[in-house]
């Protein structure tokens, strides 16, 4: 689920899902499906709550696996109404949060994508740990790769927050409960070859692009 917002006072809430009933014949893969949608004037946790209970009263059992973007009044409640489902978050809007955080304290572009390699790209990236213990042990690949980063000019990041301190305060717990590997895989979110893939919310998007 997904959020549009810009249309007038109200925000809309559309839902997709892929009906694994039906596949298309040229990407062999199921078709995406509009699923209920909520006109609200709340951006809140309640809101999200209600649209999820009126889903959860239409299905016969809990979902596997629920995405969406960040949100923390979403997160809220996708807890509490689906607690058992597994909750991924779309890897663009992480990747965009995290390569904020870093324009903000004034990493050049080349030593951003050295980073961003760490966290998302390569095969032994944080994104791509096969469990928590293995997160934490690739936490360590990513302060190595920020301490060289900043000891080559240390007076460009002097009076400015630390940034293997602020990935571990905002977004490593985020990683190890709704992205990393282990997850995803444990949820079925795999491709067709069983290899490991990463989650985007695209189909909300392309919904809400044509809602605009």
């Amino acid at each position: 689920l997904d959020t549009t917002f810009n249309l007038g006072r109200c925000f809309v809430t559309p839902t997709t899902f892929r009906n694994t009933s039906l596949r298309i014949r040229r990407t062999k893969k199921p078709p995406v499906f509009l699923g209920p949608t909520m006109i609200h004037y709340r951006n809140n946790a309640e809101s999200y709550e209600q649209l999820l209970n009126y889903i959860k009263g239409q299905i016969d059992e809990t979902p596997i696996m629920i995405g969406s973007d960040t949100a923390k009044e979403i997160k809220k409640a996708v807890t509490q109404v689906f607690p058992a489902a597994t909750h991924l978050y779309c890897t663009r809007h992480v990747r965009q949060n995290i390569e904020r955080q870093l324009i903000k304290i004034r990493v050049p572009e080349n030593d951003r994508q050295t980073l961003l390699e760490t966290i998302f790209d390569l095969p032994e990236s944080l994104i791509q740990a096969a469990d928590a213990d293995e997160f934490e042990n690739r936490l360590v690949d990513l302060e190595d790769a920020w301490n060289t980063i900043k000891n080559n000019n240390l007076d460009n990041y002097r009076n400015t927050a630390d940034f293997h301190d602020w990935f571990i305060t905002y977004e490593a717990e985020n990683f190890q409960q709704h992205l990393i590997a282990g997850v995803r895989n444990a949820a079925g979110y795999v491709n067709q070859d069983g290899s490991s893939r990463l989650f985007y919310n695209n189909d909300n998007e392309a919904i809400n692009f044509a809602l605009k």
